[in-house]
């Protein structure tokens, strides 16, 4: 072979040898790619079974449950319980806590829930948002379960009207407002601090005026029921709120008041002088949040505390079990003592709780919770003495656009499935 035809040869080798090389590079490309789409596909897949799994795994546990009810009268409090029964092979290791609702009667669901009901304090980073006292142990449960596949938040708990003051604030950087005022909602809407657009629904401002967009993220998330509490002798300990300590007036004896009417009755017999046309003091007493200082109050003006409001509704209804009383008895209970007033629904609580009472008129959120009812020590107050106690909410327009959305998704985890089943454990009522 010439020394032409070898160079020739030697070419064709060297650019047959480059194009392979070239294609093995192109396919080891592709390979990775297709590999990396095939690894998400199955981490996705992973994720969509493990949902599946905690899903079917409730719906079994709801199914030994419905069975052990059937043999023992009541739910079984774990799963570990149900396994123990014969109900469940073994304990659940995919959904750590049954939701009983508040009367006992039926189980609301099967999740990840904190396995010992959280506090307040232990949201101490993140985005604030407002809440009524009422929503406190309801709002921090949710809470202990929304942060683990959302950033933090905490909290701010107090009386409807103080918060909606502070959410009108210039500085205000807050980003959610819940309440059961509707009318301290709207004061907010109509500052020009809520957000529009996110959640769907409607809003109007004093009945007639709309709001558009702004109703997208004001809702109604439940509704409240009302109850008669008091720390009775032999109560058994309250699971759900403060254990009934030895009040220095004494626990209540007897028959145990259980409506509006059975109150009045207990505080106009407690009276002193006997009979009086107008009391002076009363040696048992009742506990409520502070209802307004105008009473009745104004169509459109927000309470101070809507549930010390339905309190009052409820002590002046003529309707069966209601207190009957008029406003200028109510006044004259108030004026004397008999009726103490707590700047919020807890504090109110707390009054029975260290003896300054003995009675209360109370969101049921304060002695129930999905880790048990101390049913001995309160009763629900017949829903059609008040008016209904809507919870409302609205997110605000402060913080960054992040800060907004995150208040938007605590808001639609409220509304979920699984918050409304929460929401049911602690005794509110669902909305349509």
């Amino acid at each position: 072979m010439s020394m032409f035809n070898r160079a020739l040869e030697s070419s064709r080798n060297t650019r047959d040898a480059g194009v392979t090389l070239i294609e093995l590079l192109v396919v080891i490309t592709i390979l990775g790619v297709l590999a990396t789409i095939v690894a998400f596909s199955v981490a996705g897949l992973s994720d969509n079974a493990e949902d599946v799994a905690k899903a079917t795994d409730a719906a079994t546990i709801l199914t030994a449950e419905e069975a052990y009810f059937a043999a023992n009268g009541h739910y079984a409090p774990d799963t570990a319980a149900l396994a123990s029964a014969g109900f469940l092979s073994t304990a659940s290791t995919l959904n750590n806590k049954i939701l009983i609702s508040a009367d006992g009667k039926r189980v609301l669901g099967a999740g990840n829930f904190p396995t010992s009901q959280p506090l307040a304090s232990a949201f101490t980073t993140g985005p604030r948002l407002l809440g009524a006292s009422n929503t406190t142990t309801p709002f921090t449960f949710l809470a202990s379960d929304f942060i683990s596949t959302h950033a933090p938040v905490q909290f701010f708990f107090g009386s409807s009207t103080s918060l909606a003051t502070t959410a009108n604030a210039p500085s205000n950087t807050d980003l959610l407002f819940a309440s059961a005022d509707e009318a301290n909602v709207l004061s907010v809407i109509k500052s020009g601090d809520a957000v529009a657009g996110g959640l769907g629904g409607t809003c109007t401002v004093d009945g007639t005026h709309t709001c558009p967009g702004i109703g997208a993220t004001k809702v109604q998330y439940t509704t409240g029921r009302l109850v008669v509490f008091s720390c009775k002798s032999g109560g058994a300990t309250l699971l759900a709120s403060p254990t009934c300590a030895a009040p220095s007036g004494g626990y209540l004896t007897g028959t145990i008041p259980t409506t509006p009417a059975q109150i009045v009755a207990r505080l106009q017999a407690s009276q002193s002088p006997a009979a009086p046309a107008v009391p002076t003091s009363c040696a048992e007493k009742l506990s409520i949040a502070d209802p307004g200082g105008t009473l009745p109050l104004p169509a459109g003006t927000p309470a101070p505390a809507p549930y010390g409001y339905a309190a009052y509704e409820a002590l002046t209804s003529s309707g069966t079990g209601g207190g009957g009383l008029t406003t200028q008895q109510f006044k004259d209970l108030h004026n004397a003592g008999c009726i103490v007033y707590g700047s919020n629904v807890t504090v109110a609580q707390t009054n029975v709780v260290n003896g300054t009472a003995h009675m209360a008129l109370l969101p049921k959120s304060q002695v129930v919770s999905p880790f048990g009812n101390d049913t001995d020590n309160w009763t629900t107050v017949e829903s059609a003495l008040h008016l209904p106690i809507k919870q409302w909410a609205v997110v605000l327009n402060h913080g960054t656009s992040a800060d907004q959305q995150l208040a938007k998704d605590f808001l639609a985890y409220l509304l979920s499935s699984q918050g409304r089943a929460v929401l049911a454990a602690y005794g509110y009522d669902p909305v349509a």
